[in-house]
C-alpha cells in the first residue's frame, strides 16, 4: 500500500530495487548498531529477526575506534569492543540477501565507504554527528550511491551546507532524515513538523530516524511525510551496550511494521468521496423523504405530511421544499418512500 503523493512532492529515488519516497510504500530500517555486543552470530540473528519483523533493511555502524574517536577519550574501550570487523561485512550482507533486506551500514571513515561500495551495498547512511564532516560526505557522494543524510545536531543552515557538498560532488540520490541525537529525547524535542520543512527546502525524499520511546512518533511521522523510518532494535534492553536502553525490542518492531503500513492503508489519496465500504450506510445510515399519513391520489402536499427517516429510498432531504404544493399522482401509504414519479408536474 502506497502512501499519497500530491503534485509537487519530490521525487522518488532507488535503494535497491525499491523507489523510496512520496507515493511509495515507507522504506523502514531496523537499526541494530552496536547492539550485536561484538558477536556476530548474534548480528545474524539480528538480520533474520529484522526480516521477520517486516523490516525493509537491517542497518549496522562500520567504524574504527581508532578513527572515529581520541584514545583518552571517555567510551573509547566500548568503541573499540563493539567494532563491526572488516571480514563481518560480506557474511552480513549474505544473510541480510537470504532473509530478504537489504544490507545497510553507516561508515564513519572513507575507508568504510570504500568498503561499503566495494559491496554494492544499496545505500550509505551519514550519522548526524558527520553532517559537517566534509571530507566523509564527499568521499560518501563519490560513490554514486544513495545517501541516507540523518540531520541531528543540525541548524537549517548546516543542513543546506551539506546538501550543497553532496550535490556538487556527484548529486547523488538524496534522503533527509529528520533525527533528534539524543537517547532518548523528550517528546516536546521531536519537532516532526520539520520534516515538511526538511521537505519544502531541499526538493528530497525526508525520513525520521526515531530514538524516542515506543512506536508512537514514528507512525506519526508517517502521517506527516516521512517515507523511511529509522528506529533501533535489540533482543533485550538490559544488556549493558550504549544503544539497547532505548531501543525498540524485535517484537514491539514487529508491531511498529505493521502500524506504518496500517497508517499508510490510511492515507489514501486525499481525494473526498465515499469509500467503497460506506456505500450500504448511504443508504442506511442516511435519510429520505417519506409520507408521515396515508396520502391519497391527487392530495397537495403540506409539510405535517412529509418526514424525513432511514433509510434514504425516497427523495433526498435536500428536495423537500420543492415537493411542498405538489399534488400526488397516485395515492401514498403512510412511511412509503416518496419519488418525484410519485407527483404530478
Amino acid at each position: 500500500m502506497s502512501a499519497p503523493q500530491s503534485e509537487d512532492a519530490a521525487p522518488a529515488i532507488e535503494i535497491g530495487a525499491r523507489p523510496v519516497g512520496p507515493g511509495h510504500p515507507t522504506y523502514v530500517i531496523a537499526e541494530v548498531g552496536s547492539n550485536h555486543d561484538g558477536d556476530l552470530d548474534t548480528a545474524r540473528e539480528y538480520v533474520r529477526a529484522a526480516a521477520k519483523a517486516g523490516a525493509d533493511a537491517v542497518k549496522f555502524q562500520s567504524f574504527r575506534a581508532s578513527t572515529l574517536a581520541a584514545e583518552n577519550s571517555a567510551g573509547y574501550g566500548i568503541l573499540r569492543s563493539l567494532e563491526l570487523p572488516e571480514a563481518w561485512h560480506p557474511a552480513l550482507q549474505e544473510e541480510a540477501v537470504t532473509a530478504g533486506v537489504d544490507f545497510l551500514s553507516t561508515p564513519f571513515d572513507a575507508s568504510r565507504v570504500e568498503l561499503l561500495a566495494s559491496l554494492d551495498c544499496p545505500a550509505i547512511k551519514i550519522a548526524s554527528g558527520d553532517l559537517t564532516h566534509t571530507p566523509l560526505l564527499r568521499s560518501a557522494a563519490e560513490t554514486g550511491l544513495p545517501i541516507l543524510l540523518s540531520t541531528g545536531l543540525a541548524y537549517l543552515d548546516e543542513v543546506r551546507e551539506a546538501v550543497e557538498l553532496l550535490r556538487r560532488c556527484g548529486d547523488p540520490p538524496l534522503l533527509l532524515l529528520h533525527c533528534v541525537a539524543a537517547y532518548p529525547p523528550p517528546f516536546d524535542a521531536l519537532n516532526l513538523r520539520a520534516l515538511g520543512t526538511l521537505a519544502e527546502h531541499f526538493g528530497c525524499p525526508v525520513g525520521f530516524s526515531d530514538h524516542s520511546p515506543g512506536s508512537a512518533c514514528a507512525v506519526a511521522a508517517v502521517a506527516l511525510g516521512a517515507t523511511a523510518i529509522e528506529k533501533h532494535v535489540t533482543f533485550d534492553r538490559e544488556r549493558p551496550g550504549p544503544d539497547h536502553a532505548y531501543a525498540l525490542p524485535v517484537e514491539g518492531f514487529a508491531d511498529l511494521v505493521a502500524q506504518i503500513r496500517s497508517v499508510e492503508a490510511a492515507l489514501g489519496d486525499g481525494v473526498k468521496r465515499p469509500a467503497e465500504c460506506e456505500s450500504e450506510g448511504r443508504i442506511a445510515g442516511r435519510r429520505g423523504v417519506c409520507a408521515a399519513v396515508s396520502l391519497a391520489e391527487g392530495t397537495l402536499l403540506e409539510a405535517g405530511m412529509l418526514k424525513i427517516v432511514r433509510p434514504a429510498l425516497g427523495l433526498a432531504p435536500s428536495e423537500i421544499d420543492q415537493l411542498l404544493g405538489r399534488r400526488t399522482r397516485r395515492a401514498i401509504a403512510a412511511d412509503e418512500p416518496i419519488a418525484w414519479r410519485d407527483l404530478c408536474d
